[in-house]
Formats: C-alpha cells, structure tokens, sequence
C-alpha cells in the first residue's frame, strides 16, 4: 500500500526569498538530487552547483544568479523535508522570490517550469538599475507613514518591526538622514533596485509577455498570494504573479491570517532563518492580543469590490470634469491598486480618445481604469459618441454622473458584450453611478429601460442574447452615494443616505434576483482618515474621493489653483450655481477663498430668475456686469456665443433668436465658462473670477497634514494621500472596535 498522505492543518511551511542566500548552501543537496540539478545547469546555462558552493565569480549576490539559486536550493530542500513526511501543510507560502517554491510545492507548476519563470524575473530585476531599498527596524509604522514622500513606497510589511522600503536611491539616502535624526534605525540594503514598487513597472509589463506562454494547475495545498493575501487559484495565478513584481509583500498579514486560523507550527524550508525570527515576532505580538479582540488586522471594504477591479484597496479617485482626474492621476492611482476615473467632462472626444489609449499603453492589462461618463441631456449624440469610444476601447468601468435618468447611451454601454458562461451572466462593461437621491438610485438599480433595449435591438446595435439578458441585470454594478460633496450636490447627509440605499438595494436585489453583488460606495465630505472610517462604519463597501485629489501634484489644474487650495479651511467654500445646468437651477459647491465667483455667479442666477430678458436689466446692472463680471460688453459676449453655436448648434441657434430668456442664459453661462478656464490655466489676472469646484472636505484635509511633508501639496502624490487615508483609516476603525469589545 502506498504512502497515505493527510493534511496537517495545524502546520505551514513558508519558503525565503532574496536575502536568505549565503556561499556554501545546499551542500548536502546536489549530489542526492543530481537530476535536478543538472536539470538546472541545463536550463541556466552555467555550472549552478560551483555557484551555490563556492561562488568563484562573486556574482551569487547579484539578483539574476541569486533567484534561480534560491529557488533551486528551496526546491531542493522541500523534497528533502518531504521523505520524511506523510502528511501535507494546511498552506504553504513563500516570501517575494519563496512564493515560486510554495506554488511549485503546491503542484500549481513543475520545478522546471518554476525554474524558467524565476530565471526570466531574476533578469528583469536585475536589468533594472534605477532605484534601491531600505529596511526599517522597530515598531515605527505611523511615524513612518507620515515622512514618507516621493517616490518613496512600502515594498514589505515583514513585521510590525520591519517594513522595508523602495525608491529613489537619493530619496532614500535623504530619508535615512531624518530617520537617524528621529532616532529611527534604518539599514540600505544591497540591492540592485526598487523591487515590489512601481520602479518595476517595465519589469511586471515585460514579465506579463512572457507569462503568456505558460498554463498552471490547481493548487493542491491552498497558497496564499503576497499581494493580496487571498489563496491562488488556476484563474488568477498569472494575475498575482505580475503584481507582486509592482506591489507591496503583505507578509505580516499572511502569517496573522494563518495564526488566526489556529495554525500555530511553521516550518521554514531552504537557506537560514530569516522567516522563522521574522514569524516569532508575529506571533509573540498576536498572542497578546486578547482573542476575544479583532482577529486580524482590518481591511476597510468589500472583498468582492476589491476582487472585481482588482484592486488594493476600497479606495476610489473620482473622475474631475476637464481632465483635472488627469491621465497621470488615473495612471499613478491604478498602478497603486486603487480605482481611478479620467475625468472627461468638458473634454472633446478626440481628446479623450488620445487620452485613454495613453493610459491604457502605461498600465498592466490586469490594472483597472475608467472614464467618467457626464449626463448631456441636450445632446444625447454626444453621450452615444463617449458610449461607442468606451467599449471600442476596452474600457471595463465608467463613472455615470449628474443622470436624472437612464440614457440610451448609458443603456448601449451597459448591454454591449453580454453572454452566458455554463448559464451564469458574464458582464463586460460595468457601471458606477454617482447619485444623490433615492429615485435615481432605484432606476440605476433596476434593470434597463425596455423601450432603450427594444430601440438598440431595432437598430441593430445589440444583439438578441444581449437583449434578452439585460432582463436579469441591473443598470449598475457600483452605486457612489454623493453627499455634501465639491462640485455638483444637493448637499445631503451621508449618515442618512447610506444606510436607506442599503436596504434599497438589498430590496431589489432580492426582487429582481441578480446573482452579482451590487456595492454601495460613499462620498462627499471624504478628507481625512476619521470620515473615512465613519462611511465604512455605516456600511459602505467602497469610498470615493474628489475635491482632495485637485491638490495633488498630479492632478490637472494650475499651480495657481493648487497653491490657493492647499490653505482652506472647512469654512472656505461657498455655493453657487452649475453652469452646466444653468437654467435648471443645479448647484454647485466652489472655492469661496480667494475668489469672488460663488457672490458674483449667484447674482447672474438672480437677475435671470429675475428679468428673463436682458432687455429688462437696467443701464446700471448692465454696466457694472460689463465692466466687473465680463470685463467686455454683452454685445460681444453674444456675439462669440453665436459664432460659437453656428458650428456647435446650429438648430440651438435659431431657437434663442425667439427665446430672449434661453439667450440671456447662454450669455451668462458665458461667465461659467471663461472662470473655469481661468482657473485651470492660472491667469493671474483674472484670479478673483476662478471657479474651483471644491468641498470642505479639502479643508479638513489640510488640517489633518498640516505639519506633516503633505501640508505642501508639492508632495502630495495621488496614491500616496488614498493609501495614507486607508491605512490610517483601518488603525482608527481597529482601535475603536477593540476599545468597544474590551469594555
């Protein structure tokens, strides 16, 4: 009879990663594993044996000789462990370059094919020059957090006392010196890059193409991802194994999730005991929190959230109208694992079309982007234009806002691509809606219109399948719940919208049987760690940021502009009319510091409810509008409006030549315009006329980093402020659950 193999669910085996080397390792292993290791001399190309034991070129430290090494060495040592076994780990895992021996143990692939994949991810990190790393010791964390600037990221969370840094070599070197000045104990390390940074971002894009070539197999022992800390599947192996090149080494969560799982034995596998010191300081910090405490540290949001877009965190960059959610704010953000939108509002197609293909030509295939999607009721083509651009190119998610009903752009977006897969809805083309108010909540959660879905099949822009599935889905995926937000807002309270939209959707979902779940995000009001936290404590599965991300050095506005939001307070803004939305009276929320357009903007509001005509304003009012307001004559503002609408619309055009109050509205919004150009382009001379769309939510913001390198908004980076608002956001949350439950 052979060998019974059980599972030891009491028992992990972990495998190091680069570090862990040393001259001399692996002695006792090459002559008892002598097919192996010619194996590897044959697909290495050199004498790996004389390398491991002796090293006679002094190259074993160099990264593209370390990796295939190491991971022979682990290889080796496994099969040694393993003889003397009979029963298997409940996980196994691996640190960095250790998770290609976990996944080989695990049967996901075999040792050759381990071995061509680590020997192709040994050159491309060390190809990469630019860049170094710097271990952090003790249990400095938040303090840390808070000097942290650049380019400068986490590349592993070991520890609670050691976190590992990557970046730029000369930031780095800078940072070492405040470290040593706060009496922080730091060690460079001997490296020859910035390794699980976006330093690697060349290195995962190239290692993507090579993946191609490969097919994986089941894990048969569950391994857990260093990325994302969640078991590798046979969908997902490819996936993770491109990020964890870019992305942070979550090895402290790792091993909390298996502690807290009961299993207590770990056994390292291959050179040292690195892991295994690393792995006692865990545990002696987990087993004294109490166990009737939180189990493990949070992660705010939903996992199914995190999971669709593929994303680090519940963190959402909203898209700003004229490009100000920029290509560099959506290409930072997404490279970070956090969900970003370009904001195309405002934008010519042509544009966003350049735009997009620019994003997506920075980013990995499996880094998730989107465009926001701006209601255009009175041109209903231009809608369908964006809707055709999206799904030409690719694009997996938009952002619908400012809808007060379902579009038949909107409707063609959301159908194209719809199948069937072994009878589950496979859906393409997802949707996040911004909304503010119940009714237009209920439609976005309720399926497509019919007449929309009959007039496309008509058309012949979708087919029958589509057609006929869109019976079983809702028009949105995500639901943002806007509330006292910058921009367009009806200033509602998020403590009342979040729990009512809850228990909406879970209504709906439960009538109209979707078998997908359907998110509720919040927003509005989003600027520091502590509202952050408050939105998921009301259930939220996601937030959603906007007014922040302007004042960042990414974001598409003028340092003009920059410079006077980075010194609001929450008492710095003001409500005015939407220009957009003139003659509906939509409101919008705007910079009032600094700027005289909230006053100035509601006061052309007036004397249009007012008057109606420009012919009844008086002398005087006319006057000091030319004169203070336009800076030119009305004359001539109608004069560039109707030069304006007989490319643009022409129809439009004779239909205010009868409609004296549509005209008066045209010329005011003439105003709207001109101080949203101002603004972005920082003309100094007409400063008191920028409109900045802005809530108090950047003031508390700015007082939560004054003092700290982000009060400068020179160095505040897009992704470093939402992983910052996350992160300290989960230490608040976890410490006043604890406080609660220990009471």
């Amino acid at each position: 009879m052979g060998t019974i193999i059980i599972e030891n669910t009491r028992m992990c085996i972990v495998f190091p990663g680069q570090g862990s080397q040393f001259v001399g390792m692996g002695k006792d292993l090459f002559l008892k594993y002598k097919n192996y290791v010619d194996e590897a001399n044959e697909c290495l190309g050199y004498d790996v044996q004389k390398l491991c034991l002796q090293d006679p070129d002094k190259v074993l430290s160099q990264t593209q000789f370390t990796q295939p090494a190491l991971y022979l060495i682990n290889a080796l040592s496994y099969l040694n462990h393993k003889e003397s076994q009979e029963s298997l780990p409940a996980y196994f895992l691996g640190h960095s370059l250790g998770e290609y021996n976990a996944l080989q143990a695990a049967g996901v692939f075999d040792f050759s094919t381990g071995l061509r994949l680590v020997q192709k991810r040994g050159k491309l990190f060390g190809s990469l020059k630019e860049g170094g790393m710097l271990a952090v010791l003790g249990n400095v964390e938040n303090k840390l957090n808070s000097l942290l600037s650049g380019s400068i990221e986490i590349a592993n969370y070991n520890s609670h006392e050691q976190l590992i840094l990557s970046g730029n070599k000369l930031e780095l070197k800078n940072l070492e010196k405040i470290l040593t000045e706060e009496k922080i104990k730091s060690i460079p390390l001997n490296v020859s890059g910035a390794f699980h940074s976006n330093f690697m971002l060349p290195a995962a894009q190239e290692f993507e193409i090579f993946l191609r070539g490969f097919t994986f197999n089941v894990p048969q022992v569950p391994v857990l991802s260093n990325v994302s800390n969640e078991p590798y599947t046979i969908d997902n192996t490819a996936n993770h194994l491109i990020k964890q090149i870019t992305n942070t080494v979550l090895w402290r969560d790792q091993i909390s999730k298996v502690l807290n799982e009961g299993i207590e034995d770990f056994i390292e596998i291959g050179p040292g005991k690195v892991l295994t010191n690393i792995i006692k300081t865990i545990k002696l910090r987990h087993n004294s929190i109490s166990p009737d405490s939180i189990k493990s540290k949070i992660n705010l949001g939903s996992y199914s959230f995190i999971n669709r877009y593929n994303l680090k965190k519940a963190y959402v960059v909203g898209g700003m109208y004229k490009g100000i959610s920029s290509s560099a704010v959506v290409i930072r953000s997404s490279r970070a694992g956090l969900l970003s939108f370009y904001g195309t509002g405002g934008v010519e197609l042509a544009e966003v079309e350049k735009e997009i293909q620019y994003i997506k030509s920075s980013l990995n295939s499996t880094d998730c982007f989107g465009v926001n999607f701006l209601s255009n009721p009175m041109n209903p083509e231009t809608e369908m234009a964006l809707a055709k651009l999206c799904i030409k190119e690719n694009v997996k998610v938009i952002e619908a806002s400012a809808f007060g009903s379902i579009s038949i752009a909107l409707v063609y977006y959301r159908l194209k691509g719809l199948s069937y897969n072994n009878s589950k809805i496979v859906i393409s083309n997802r949707i996040m809606a911004k909304v503010s108010h119940p009714d237009i909540a209920r439609i976005f959660l309720s399926p497509p219109p019919s007449n929309y879905v009959d007039t496309l099949f008509k058309k012949g822009l979708i087919t029958n399948e589509e057609a006929e599935i869109s019976k079983h889905i809702s028009m949105a995926d995500e639901i943002t719940l806007e509330a006292d937000s910058g921009g367009h807002t009806d200033q509602k309270s998020g403590f009342v919208l979040v729990p009512d939209i809850i228990r909406m959707r879970n209504e709906l979902v439960q009538e109209h049987k979707y078998d997908y779940p359907i998110h509720i995000g919040a927003a509005g009001g989003l600027g520091t760690p502590e509202a952050i936290a408050s939105a998921f404590m009301l259930g939220a599965d996601y937030v959603l940021t906007g007014s922040i991300n302007q004042c960042t050095i990414e974001a598409g506005t003028s340092d003009l502009v920059k410079d006077l939001l980075s010194k609001i307070s929450i008492n710095d803004t003001a409500i005015a009319p939407a220009g957009d939305m003139f003659e509906f009276g939509a409101k919008v929320q705007v910079m009032k510091k600094g700027s005289l357009f909230s006053s100035r903007a509601n006061r052309l509001y007036d004397l249009y409810k007012q008057f109606g005509d420009l012919d009844l304003i008086d002398s005087v009012e006319i006057k000091n509008l030319e004169l203070n307001y336009f800076k030119r004559s009305l004359k001539e503002i109608w004069n560039e409006v109707e030069d304006y609408l007989k490319i643009a619309k022409p129809d439009q055009l004779v239909k205010l030549k009868t409609n004296p109050k549509s005209k008066l509205a045209y010329i005011f919004k003439w105003y709207f315009f001109q101080s949203t150009r101002f603004a972005l382009a920082g003309d100094n001379s007409n400063k008191l006329d920028f409109q900045v769309q802005c809530g108090p939510a950047l003031g508390a913001f700015n007082c939560w980093v004054k003092g700290s390198n982000l009060e400068d908004w020179r160095m505040r980076h897009i992704d470093v402020i939402g992983i910052r608002l996350m992160t300290e956001a989960e230490d608040i949350f976890q410490k006043r659950y604890n406080t609660i439950i220990n009471q």
